[in-house]
């Protein structure tokens, strides 16, 4: 910081200007609720729609497809986009949708952003601008109004006071803000490999402790239905979430995507296994315990004999991936018959303790990891912001 810090001392010691975002940048239209003496100069741009931005991606292409939300839609070639491309240093928010802040520099083109540049490169790093305007994003999203596609009020927009620091001083702050990102960046994609690591590091152990065939296990080792050695019966299908009660009032309550919502009643008071019957997560399983209920779409089941199958075992068999055979493609859904008659193996009652409780361990482990993690992400961000308001706060000029 100590550059910073020099620079400041030398350039701006008694504090710097807050002009309005319209003194010192000109936009891509003219607002109708913006005075005009306010947009001295409009610099226009050809907009394409979503469908033809991505008709014109290309490989090998230096040409930016700006968007106007977070997706990346890439590059295309200056002969695609002779037409419809320029060159510029530019900060953008998309005119629809979800307010968001996005800088280029070079050739591109654009869907439908209201684009600023700036009217003195001299007094205005667009790439500080970027950072300012980035930093209150917060403040920018009040000013997005609508009941369907939120748009921006521009005047509001083009009101906003910004700290304008001698443009060294910008441009070094733009670097170290940059050099921020870049290293949270790479933080942040190493912790995310991490949280695939030890997803993967879990399957695997999973996917070896439950195989069988090759392991010393395999001579007493039986296979069975589903249906023979497991009470499977769907959820109460004339209850629905609307009959859901506020958390901490009733009993926890299963539907197709998991436990989300509390009955003021409970039909089971046992361990038993929920499985998703239809939709997106159709085949994915969860364990309940305790006081229970599961509602329509879902089916439950549970050992009929825990000296001969474990219900907890059953479990870790049926929540491996694929395990369930899914009908349907639009809409999947397991059908009751096929849950009935699809295999398990049953090895002795020993082994299925030891399994499930070697996997209930290593859950534990590798979760606890796992669940640390995205905290650690959100840290990482926190930080940033920190140092990032911090560089961007300047005592206004009397």
């Amino acid at each position: 910081m100590s550059r910073i810090d020099d620079l400041i001392n030398e350039l701006c010691p008694d504090g710097v200007p807050h002009p309005a975002v319209w003194e010192v940048t000109y936009w891509d239209k003219r607002f109708n609720e913006v005075e005009r003496s306010k947009q001295p100069e409009i610099r226009k741009y050809v907009y394409l729609l979503a469908s033809e931005l991505r008709e014109l991606r290309a490989d090998g292409g230096d040409v930016k497809l700006l968007n106007t939300g977070g997706a990346d839609f890439g590059y295309t070639t200056r002969e695609l986009a002779e037409d419809v491309s320029v060159d510029a240093e530019i900060v953008a928010i998309p005119w629809g949708g979800n307010p968001s802040v996005q800088y280029y520099k070079g050739r591109f083109v654009t869907a439908d952003n209201r684009i600023a540049v700036a009217r003195n490169p001299n007094e205005l790093d667009m790439r500080f601008f970027f950072h300012v305007l980035n930093s209150r994003l917060a403040e920018l999203r009040t000013y997005y109004r609508g009941a369907g596609i939120q748009h921006p009020s521009m005047a509001k927009v083009l009101d906003m006071r910004i700290p304008l620091p001698p443009v060294q001083v910008q441009s070094e702050i733009s670097r170290i803000l940059d050099s921020f990102e870049e290293l949270e960046a790479e933080l942040e994609a190493e912790l995310e490999a991490e949280l695939e690591a030890r997803r993967a590091q879990f399957d695997y152990f999973r996917n070896r402790l439950l195989c069988f065939e090759d392991s010393p296990h395999a001579s007493n080792l039986k296979w069975a239905p589903l249906g023979e050695v497991a009470d499977l019966n769907w959820g109460d299908t004339n209850t629905t979430k609307a009959a859901y009660v506020s958390e901490g009032t009733g009993y926890p309550a299963f539907s197709a995507s998991g436990q989300d919502g509390y009955l003021d009643h409970y039909d089971y008071d046992r361990e038993a296994v929920i499985l998703s019957a239809i939709g997106a997560l159709a085949g994915k399983t969860w364990l309940a315990s305790g006081k229970w209920s599961c509602i329509k779409n879902t089916i439950r089941f549970f050992s009929r004999n825990e000296a001969v199958v474990r219900t907890d075992f059953l479990y870790w068999i049926t929540s491996m991936e694929n395990f369930w055979p899914r009908r349907g493609s639009a809409q999947p859904f397991i059908a009751k018959k096929d849950a009935d008659s699809v295999l398990v193996p049953i090895p002795d009652i020993s082994v299925q303790q030891e399994v499930a409780s070697n996997l209930f361990e290593l859950e534990e482990l590798i979760s606890g990891r796992i669940a640390s993690l995205p905290a650690e992400i959100a840290a990482r961000r926190k930080q940033y912001e920190y140092y990032r308001d911090k560089l961007l706060t300047f005592r206004e000029l009397a």
